[in-house]
């Protein structure tokens, strides 16, 4: 991943290795930004080479990886990690050398932070996909008690399902729902609800299965209105426990078949 970073008005271009988890920044853009040279270049070509003679390591290690020049052809550059800048920094006498330090340190927490969010972000959206998928078998459960309770046609099963919504979304039907999530009717409800939604109707749909198997209900009318006391008995829960209606929860910015299109195109690519 190759980046511009900028220190103070000088653009210092950067790469990301994953593998050593550690930026690299392009040497004579560093000489460029701490000193006033008229040729950065020559300045670290000089350098360079009587570092060479001193024998210092950092030197003699010095990587070489392709970045972007000026001209927008991709070309071999003297690059150093954070440790390796510090000790060329120390041969380079410039004012800015601290404030330089100190941005070299904030770019890389920051880079951190960054990644905790990444970590964070994927670890949600795996717990969606995983809740989602829950959410669906255990649908197959309860559209089998209800079913044996006496709901047939698909007209039936359509308002034995609103039931449930419209206990646990006071009132509001699967159109109204997805209405207000701003979703096609072709779009799935549940592949546009976060985890915590997604959560709360697992536990509506594994109840009311439980509630249709142990009262032995056995007519549609009585399979619906079950069905609707346990959403709504769901919602009371979550508010008695100061928790966020189901309505008010946030819709995720990607739908979960939005973000599997694009791992499988991803992994096309590797």
């Amino acid at each position: 991943m190759n980046e511009l970073k900028l220190f103070e008005s000088q653009y210092i271009r950067s790469v990301w290795n994953p593998d050593e988890e550690q930026w690299y920044y392009s040497v004579i853009d560093v000489i460029a930004a701490l000193t006033d040279s008229s040729d950065p270049r020559n300045y670290w070509k000089v350098l360079k080479s009587r570092l060479k003679k001193e024998g210092n390591e950092t030197v003699t290690n010095c990587n070489r990886l392709k970045l972007q020049a000026a001209d927008g052809k991709m070309r071999l550059t003297d690059v150093a990690n954070t440790e390796e800048l510090l000790r060329i920094i120390q041969s380079v006498p410039s004012p800015k050398a601290e404030p330089f330090k100190l941005w070299l340190a904030q770019t890389g927490a920051d880079h951190l932070l960054d990644l905790a969010d990444a970590k964070k972000l994927q670890e949600e959206i795996d717990t969606r996909i995983r809740a989602r998928d829950d959410v669906r078998e255990h649908n197959k459960s309860l559209a089998k008690a209800a079913q044996d309770a006496g709901v047939s046609t698909n007209q039936e099963f359509a308002r034995f399902q609103n039931s449930g919504y419209m206990g646990l979304y006071d009132g509001e039907t699967a159109a109204a729902i997805k209405r207000r999530k701003g979703l096609k009717k072709s779009e799935d409800i549940l592949d546009n609800m976060g985890s915590e939604e997604l959560g709360a109707n697992l536990f509506r749909i594994t109840q009311a299965e439980a509630k249709l198997r142990r009262e032995n209900i056995q007519s549609k009318e009585e399979a619906n209105k079950a069905h609707f006391e346990v959403g709504y008995t769901v919602r009371k829960a979550i508010e008695s426990l100061g928790g966020t209606m189901p309505e008010d929860l946030p819709t995720p910015d990607k739908s979960i078949k939005q973000i599997e299109h694009e791992r499988k195109n991803q992994l096309k690519k590797k």
